[in-house]
């Protein structure tokens, strides 16, 4: 009998232990839980960090992918466009071409047209701007109102396509070659903008060439499309590896402390993720002192001699077509404010000497191509009234800065047949007619 109510007893003993031992693990479970939604739920609101879910908020999902080109631009769109830096907020609408746009537009250009295509960048899409602010719309706008103004009988159509022909001006002829003379352009204008196309040309890889060595298709080596954004066919960034991690704000703050405090530790992750962590072949400060200072590897020595060979390129495909290349040289913010403060004779001394304007400007001289140095345009105010101050865009006023240019430019050298005295476009302007 005894021996029975000990077994009972220590059975009992056991039981009551095993529910201690689950209901001290579940509590300690429970505790984690209620203390990681708390850490959540005060990170979120007191200092919310960039998840995942936030970053693909913000820029464009716009791209696809294309035949000849790194990417195009997905048709038909209408999408917001929230800046990395959250100095804008925008409306973005692609048309049926591609091109960004809210009209469609036909392949078989209508009588009466005069059409111009411009291939660019984001500065020539507009990034940071609304569809009737990039320079593209502006001078279109204000082309059609000094014609119908000045009673000429000609109707102006203005596609742009920013971003079409990938990375830079190897990308643009491929896409001219294959889709854009389809639409059968007067004039093509494309850009020069040094502080990207020099290191982009050193990434991209002419996958096929014509007859001439011109590029015909062109692609970005281990570039891919996710979410309608460029992206390494790599992930790039542990912290987004770890789906269950990476929309937490608390885990995301903890990764952040982590590569502070052990980098050695997030290297092995790194490993272990599969992360990219190739180094480039051009840097951005090797980039910056070539565009900079002229100082420039063998690398961007290349990308700048194959940057000339395109434009020539460019030229002749253009002019064959029996239309005209205009070549927008492009500046950056940071070479604006070296020239912004100068006036006079001595601001005109350096401008003359500006690196790397000059080297191209020589260039295109020598192949009789057209150009557009925009930097002395831009340089007659500070940066801060053309450029978003973080982001480094164009502004509304830097794209209406530019396109003021360009039409003066395209009327004054009497490229797009019509005559005209300049006093009278400062007359319209004055009268606020035309308005840029």
């Amino acid at each position: 009998m005894m021996s029975s109510l000990s077994a009972a007893n220590k059975n009992e003993r056991y039981r009551l232990l095993k529910l201690t031992i689950i209901f001290a693990i579940v509590s300690v479970c429970i505790s984690i839980l209620i203390s990681v939604a708390a850490g959540e739920f005060i990170v979120r609101h007191i200092n919310p960090q960039p998840t995942f879910a936030e970053t693909l908020k913000e820029g464009l999902s716009i791209f696809r992918s294309s035949q000849v080109a790194p990417f195009t631009l997905s048709p038909n769109l209408n999408t917001v466009h929230l800046g990395y830096t959250r100095e804008f907020k925008n409306i973005v609408h692609t048309n049926n071409a591609g091109f960004r746009d809210t009209e469609n537009v036909s392949e078989s250009k209508p009588v009466g047209i005069y059409r111009i295509l411009i291939l660019g960048d984001s500065m020539t899409f507009g990034w940071g701007v609304e569809d009737g602010e990039t320079f593209s719309a502006v001078l279109e706008r204000n082309l059609n109102i000094f014609s119908k103004t000045t009673n000429q009988n000609i109707k102006f159509e203005v596609a742009n396509g920013g971003f079409l022909g990938g990375y830079g001006p190897d990308g643009f002829y491929a896409y001219y070659n294959s889709f854009g003379k389809k639409f059968q352009p007067d004039m093509v204008i494309t850009s020069l903008f040094p502080y990207n196309d020099f290191s982009d040309m050193a990434n991209t890889d002419w996958v096929e060439t014509d007859k001439d060595g011109m590029p015909t298709v062109v692609r970005l080596p281990d570039t891919v499309i996710k979410y309608g954004r460029l992206a390494k066919s790599r992930p790039t960034e542990w912290k987004f590896a770890i789906p269950g991690l990476r929309n937490s704000h608390l885990a995301i703050l903890l990764m952040t402390a982590l590569e502070k405090y052990s980098p050695t530790a997030v290297d092995r992750l790194k490993k272990i993720l599969n992360i990219d962590t190739s180094v480039p072949k051009v840097t951005q400060e090797k980039s910056k002192d070539c565009v900079d200072e002229d100082k420039c590897n063998e690398i961007l020595l290349e990308s700048k001699r194959k940057l000339k060979f395109v434009f020539g390129g460019m030229n002749r495909a253009v002019d064959k077509s029996g239309n005209k290349l205009l070549v927008l040289i492009m500046p950056d913010p940071q070479e604006v404010s070296r020239y912004s403060g100068l006036t006079g004779e001595k601001k005109e001394v350096k401008l003359a000497s500006a690196v790397p304007q000059k080297e191209f400007r020589d260039f295109f001289e020598q192949e009789k191509i057209r150009y557009l140095d925009v930097l002395s345009v831009l340089s007659d105010k500070k940066t801060e009234r053309y450029f978003y101050e973080r982001d480094g865009h164009f502004n509304a006023r830097g794209h209406g800065r530019v396109a003021e240019a360009l039409f003066e430019y395209l009327i004054g050298n009497k490229l797009l047949g019509i005559e005209t005295k300049n006093q009278q476009i400062q007359d319209l302007k004055i009268q606020g007619i035309l308005k840029f």
